[in-house]
Parts: structure tokens; C-alpha cells; sequence
């Protein structure tokens, strides 16, 4: 049920809402990692979903490490907080 949820979420799922998401975070993405991330999380949530995180190595050198480093915080919250 909740893998069908994130998939329709996934789906409506936009560069400017990654770029709030973030910023409510205290990360300030410029446009091109906001699109980079979102390309990334359409294409591979349901690796992160099942916590394949092999796949976050696509991302680490298209963006900065600050940027990167947060984002992978992030998701581990989101695994603890949402999936165990």
C-alpha cells in the first residue's frame, strides 16, 4: 500500500517541489541540482524505497558534496522515521 502511494506521489512529483522541500530543510538548491535530484528520485525510488542505496552514487558528482551529503541524511530520516 505505501509503495503504491510513494509511486503516485513519484509521479505528480516536480523540480520546484524538491527545490521547497529542501529549503524547509535548510538546503538551498540551485536549478540544476533540483532537476538532477528530481530526475534521480523518479527514476530510482523504488531502489531507495527498498534501500538499494547503490544507486545514490548516479548523483554524488553532479552534485555539490554539501548538497549531496544532505541529501543522503535525509533520506536515512526518512527510512527511520517512515519504513522501520
Amino acid at each position: 500500500m505505501l509503495e503504491t502511494l510513494i509511486a503516485s506521489y513519484i509521479s505528480t512529483l516536480q523540480k520546484d517541489m524538491v527545490i521547497d522541500y529542501a529549503k524547509k530543510q535548510g538546503t538551498i538548491l540551485d536549478e540544476k541540482e533540483a532537476t538532477i535530484i528530481t530526475q534521480f528520485l523518479k527514476e530510482h525510488w523504488k531502489e531507495l524505497y527498498h534501500q538499494e542505496t547503490a544507486c545514490f552514487k548516479i548523483i554524488k558528482k553532479s552534485l555539490k558534496e554539501e548538497t549531496y551529503q544532505k541529501a543522503v541524511h535525509l533520506y536515512k530520516e526518512a527510512i527511520k522515521n517512515y519504513l522501520k
